[in-house]
């Protein structure tokens, strides 16, 4: 489906390679109008598919889709543009990479499908993510990205449990209290 919602989805996975580019270019001033271009988009575009009516499950696969690949590539650019940072954040890189890794390969092993939960926690994590990586990287300021790390953990072990709950695969479930009563729903109408 084309539509406005779908489309910045689709540009912010368009965007990987070029801001790979950029950041191996040594560009930092565009790498990070583009960040902030890519950031701002994933902020919004849910907003807009639920306001025009555009929310499809092509669009929460393609949102799922271009967070993944947007935070799993940026400490790789990162590592292009500020390997010092890198080194001296690698914990909470690591932390932060890992509870979006983790639960997303669970949800495919579990489900043989990219998962698309966009759980209230994950939503949280990502908007607070992306400002304190803008943070860190332009006023070097270190300590909202320590503070927000915790967050990302509990909100990627809240999707892996989501994950582990849900009898069969589901999108949008906003919390693991959501998807127990998902499971006790099916469990009801079962028996």
């Amino acid at each position: 489906m084309l539509n406005i919602s779908n489309t910045l989805s689709a540009a912010r996975i368009c965007a990987v390679p070029i801001q790979l580019h950029f950041a191996f270019s040594g560009q930092k001033t565009v790498f990070l109008v583009l960040l902030m271009l890519v950031l701002f988009s994933d902020a919004i575009d849910g907003f807009i598919a639920r306001k025009m009516g555009q929310e499809s499950a092509i669009g929460s696969r393609m949102d799922s889709l271009g967070d993944f690949v947007t935070y799993v590539s940026l400490p790789i650019c990162m590592w292009g543009l500020w390997p010092e940072l890198i080194r001296q954040e690698m914990v909470y890189l690591l932390l932060s990479g890992l509870s979006t890794l983790v639960p997303a390969l669970v949800g495919y092993c579990r489900f043989h499908r990219p998962i698309a939960l966009h759980t209230w926690s994950a939503k949280l994590s990502a908007v607070l993510l992306g400002v304190s990586l803008l943070l860190m990287i332009i006023l070097d300021m270190r300590w909202p990205f320590r503070v927000v790390t915790p967050i990302i953990c509990f909100a990627g072990l809240e999707t892996l449990a989501v994950t582990l709950v849900l009898p069969t695969y589901r999108e949008n479930v906003p919390s693991l209290i959501h998807a127990l009563a998902i499971r006790r729903d099916d469990a009801a109408n079962t028996s």
